[in-house]
């Protein structure tokens, strides 16, 4: 995804972990700046989300990789930095978060592909560039970075969507911009 161009290709990834052809490759004015997937059942939707116009998509992904027929669209206010679905008792949720107003927005996710009902909304700092979530297993937890500062939190994500007790925070070295969990 390239948000300068508004450039979107998906590429096939290969067996032994090379990259492989394109699947899809499209331009679209929206330039779009955030994007995530979610899957229910067999199908798997992707998200995308411009951060300054406030607009956000929801489409349907084909079996071939290529993007489908739109399933939700919204236009909120600009600035929403991050969004990131999880799941949460056998349901997909979307937390997204506004950078500049430390806002945080977390709705259920309909077995349709569209933006159900809004479950929790609250503050937190403004500093974060980097916002995650992971389950290791015994529930979800948030990881907060500051890429300035290096200051880092990692708090419990409540089944309701709030946030419950502090259970990690440190300082790394500034610099860190961005964190990825994998299995």
């Amino acid at each position: 995804m390239n948000p300068s161009s508004g450039a979107i290709r998906i590429r096939k990834v290969n067996v032994d972990g090379t990259i492989g052809s394109v699947v899809y490759g499209q331009v679209w004015a929206d330039k779009f700046t955030t994007a995530d997937f979610y899957y229910r059942g067999s199908n798997t939707y992707l998200l995308l989300l411009n951060k300054s116009s406030g607009k956000l998509r929801i489409r349907k992904m084909n079996a071939s990789g290529s993007v489908g027929t739109q399933t939700d669209s919204k236009r909120w206010t600009s600035g929403w930095t991050h969004a990131h679905f999880y799941q949460q008792g056998g349901q997909t949720q979307l937390f997204i978060y506004k950078k500049g107003a430390g806002t945080v927005v977390v709705f259920r996710m309909t077995a349709t592909g569209r933006i159900g009902t809004e479950l929790a909304r609250y503050s937190i700092a403004k500093q974060w560039s980097t916002v995650r979530i992971f389950d290791p297993g015994e529930g979800n937890y948030l990881l907060l970075l500051n890429s300035g500062s290096g200051t880092n939190k990692t708090i419990e994500l409540k089944p309701d969507g709030t946030l419950g007790k502090v259970e990690d925070e440190g300082t790394w070295s500034s610099g860190w911009t961005a964190a990825r969990f994998y299995q």
